[in-house]
């Protein structure tokens, strides 16, 4: 029977060894895909100002989360709530963060559009002469 326990708890201890390596993974990917709060522009887990007075209390919210047994796109998208679309490293494609994914591209192919455009009338104008 002593045996029996023994075993029992040396399972349970390496469950739980682990669990929390488990969690501590996941809560770096977590934090690599947030911004910090600060004002740095860095990514929360690479923030590396000593006096930052956001990453350790965002880092808290977030292991609370892990630790309450929310999934990563909860977490995110309670973050995103709580603190705009702008803490989010990679913007949810939902709502008005569409234009945030839409913006870029169409700007960009209207400029494309434009390049080719002038360099097809400036081609037909030398060929005119």
């Amino acid at each position: 029977m002593n045996l029996l326990c023994r075993t029992f708890l040396v399972a349970i201890a390496l469950a739980s060894l682990t669990l929390a390596a488990d969690n501590a993974s996941r809560l770096h990917s977590l934090t690599s895909r947030v911004f910090c709060k600060c004002g740095c522009g860095e990514i929360l887990s690479e923030c590396s100002h000593p006096e930052c007075k956001t990453r350790v209390p965002l880092n808290q919210e977030i292991a609370s989360a892990v630790r309450n047994g929310k999934t990563d796109d909860e977490i995110l998208g309670d973050l995103e709530k709580k603190y705009g679309a702008t803490i989010l490293l990679v913007p949810s494609f939902r709502g008005i963060n569409v234009l945030l994914w839409i913006v870029p591209i169409a700007g960009g192919l209207i400029a494309l559009a434009v390049v080719i455009w002038r360099r097809c009338s400036l081609a037909s104008g030398v060929q005119n002469r």
